[in-house]
């Protein structure tokens, strides 16, 4: 019967001996696969699980393309065929040469005084008088001359800078319009072995060369919508340029257009 007891109380301490240590290690192999995966975590026994693709970084969206970025003007081109600037010019034109006669009456005026006054006693009272008459009259035409020519070369340089906002707002519209990034002045004209100042002109010049990229027509077009944009009317395409046979007009040559140009 003792040994009966002492078998059952045995199996019994071994049951619970079994129970104490199963709970520790069932808690600490479940908690074992947390710790791994936790930073600066104990790395336990368990299964070792595999790092999770790293997501790709969007590509950025392309680059949109552009028309042309780099085109050029003649600006001397565009003053000289500009149909309003021509008319302002030609006012001042007028208004000098009205002056330019009101200043030739007078000075035939004053060359018959001066002749009046050699025919006087130089000692005579009549001589003295006619002399300050003279005197008087010649720094009247002396002010009033420097006074027009003032006021003429204001309103030549107030046209100028009318004209050329004008022919820069043009320009600006366009260049933002067809993305056009720089506009570079040059010189279309052809240079003459036989004119010093056109062959100086033609070395000076900032564009050697340049293939499809003037727009000079298309300003002017924009700028004389109802009138001819050059020599003659017809209308020069974009990055057309202009031959100048000897003694004849001037004929437009096709070119090839620059990509991205639209009138």
């Amino acid at each position: 019967m003792t040994n009966y007891k002492q078998g059952v109380l045995s199996v019994r301490f071994s049951l619970v001996c079994a129970t104490l240590v199963a709970g520790p290690l069932s808690i600490f192999f479940l908690a074992a696969p947390t710790a791994a995966q936790q930073p600066g975590g104990a790395v336990g026994p368990g299964p070792v699980r595999a790092p999770a693709p790293s997501i790709p970084a969007a590509a950025p969206p392309p680059v949109a393309a552009s028309g042309c970025n780099v085109v050029v003007m003649d600006i001397a081109y565009i003053f000289k065929y500009h149909q309003r600037f021509k008319m302002k010019m030609e006012e001042i034109k007028q208004g000098i040469e009205q002056f330019d006669a009101y200043i030739k009456t007078e000075q035939g005026k004053f060359n018959t005084e001066r002749e009046k006054l050699a025919a006087l006693n130089p000692g005579s009272v009549e001589f003295r008088a006619k002399e300050e008459t003279l005197a008087k009259l010649k720094t009247e035409l002396e002010v009033k001359m420097q006074q027009m020519r003032r006021e003429f070369l204001e309103k030549e340089a107030r046209v100028y800078y009318d004209t050329y906002l004008e022919v820069e707002k043009e320009v600006k519209e366009f260049a933002v319009r067809q993305q056009i990034h720089l506009v570079l002045r040059f010189n279309r004209d052809e240079m003459k072995p036989d004119d010093r100042n056109s062959v100086l002109a033609g070395v000076n010049r900032a564009i050697i060369f340049q293939q499809g990229r003037d727009i000079t027509e298309i300003i002017l077009q924009k700028l004389n919508p109802t009138g001819p944009t050059g020599p003659t009317t017809n209308q020069v395409a974009p990055g057309t340029q202009t031959a100048r046979p000897p003694g004849g007009p001037i004929v437009p040559q096709p070119n090839r257009t620059a990509p991205g140009i639209q009138r």
